[in-house]
């Protein structure tokens, strides 16, 4: 707390930094491409890896087909018994998660959503993160932005945890 000259401003800062001390305890770090640009320091982000298992396929819608059908740029593996969402991001920033229909063990490339989408949510050239419903990304906190050559940066992640907002100071 160097710096800080009032008592009840540091007290403050020492009961927040406890409290993300005890519900953030991990730290994730990844390296992106120019993607990083869009988010800063204290953003909540959503995140899919395959190393942490969270999430199963990441891509860009290729076609719009119908209002709930979509072709993804390449295969995805879906099971029977599962439930799957998709998490869309659009032009201007937004995520929006549709449920998919029911699906059969296989390789998918042209998907059908629950319900009907418009062009503004689900489009051609857009991103998605396809995987089990609660289970397609994880919402994470970037602590630090590195840039690095060429575009690419150094992301370090800590877990979300609204519960540190919510702590009676």
């Amino acid at each position: 707390l160097q710096g800080t000259t009032n008592i009840e401003q540091a007290y403050v800062h020492a009961r927040w930094a406890m409290a993300a001390a005890k519900l953030r305890p991990e730290r994730y770090t990844l390296n992106t491409d120019l993607e990083y640009l869009v988010a800063n320091r204290g953003d909540r982000v959503k995140v899919l890896h395959d190393i942490t298992m969270w999430g199963l396929h990441s891509g860009r819608i290729k076609n719009r087909l119908l209002s709930n059908v979509l072709e993804l740029d390449e295969a995805v593996y879906l099971e029977t018994g599962k439930t799957y969402n998709i998490r869309i991001r659009n032009n201007t920033g937004q995520s929006n998660t549709f449920t998919l229909q029911a699906v059969t063990t296989e390789w998918y490339d042209t998907i059908s959503l629950a319900v009907s989408t418009t062009e503004t949510q689900a489009d051609a050239g857009m991103l998605f993160m396809l995987g089990e419903v609660g289970q397609e990304s994880a919402d994470l906190i970037i602590t630090s932005i590195e840039p690095l050559d060429k575009g690419n940066a150094r992301i370090t992640l800590a877990d979300y945890s609204p519960l540190i907002y919510d702590i009676n100071y």
